[in-house]
């Protein structure tokens, strides 16, 4: 009987320090470091969008003649919102989406024989959606340099007021293709951390934000 309890005792001990050594690796299964988390949003803004030049947007509408003297439009920026998904430490793939108002002015000629210049007014607000991938120069825990390239579309919904007599607001909606390339960008920070990129396309030539990482 003796025996018996000790083979026991013997056992139980066994299977204790079995299950003891097996929990520091699911720890570090659990606890990844910052620069592997594979999932960030981002919150950023931007300024510089080739929808500022003219003509990138056409504006052309209905009941009123060509709108001359169009110069480049007059924007607050652009906000955007991201999600980048890792797939190694070197390549993410995620999408941004982003919204922005634009303001032009313009002159037109009236079409009632006494060739009168009136002004236009026009505003775009445009809503957009680029899907993008990005390479990791340098991707450490609080520092990761880098440069994205994506592509996307656009949705412009236009509208023009003029100030003739019988002038009337006139709306429009165009697609248009967007795209977007950051040449050199920086992000600074763990799980919460500011970003800085330098490039060009539809949404931005110079932007700045906030993003967070997380796990799974």
């Amino acid at each position: 009987m003796k025996k018996i309890i000790v083979f026991l005792g013997f056992c139980i001990a066994l299977s204790a320090s079995g299950q003891t050594a097996g929990q520091p690796e699911g720890k570090k299964s659990i606890h990844l470091k910052q620069n592997e988390l594979p999932n960030e949003v981002s919150l950023g803004y931007g300024y510089g969008s080739l929808f500022m030049t003219n003509p990138y947007v056409h504006h052309t509408f209905e009941g009123y003649p060509t709108i001359d003297n169009q110069k480049d439009g007059y924007t607050p920026g652009a906000l955007t919102i991201g999600y980048n998904r890792g797939l190694t430490r070197v390549v993410t793939f995620g999408f941004v989406a982003s919204y922005m108002n634009l303001y032009y002015d313009g002159d037109y000629t009236s079409s009632d024989g006494t060739y009168t210049i009136y002004r236009a007014y026009i505003h775009d607000n445009i809503y957009s959606g680029i899907a993008m991938i990005t390479f990791n120069y340098v991707n450490k825990p609080v520092v990761r340099l880098y440069s994205a390239v994506g592509i996307g579309v656009a949705i412009a919904f236009s509208n023009i007021t003029g100030t003739g007599p019988e002038a009337v607001r006139v709306t429009k909606r165009q697609l248009l293709p967007g795209w977007q390339l950051t040449l050199i960008g920086i992000r600074v920070g763990r799980s919460l951390g500011g970003f800085a990129e330098i490039g060009a396309g539809t949404n931005a030539t110079l932007s700045a934000g906030i993003s967070y990482k997380f796990g799974d």
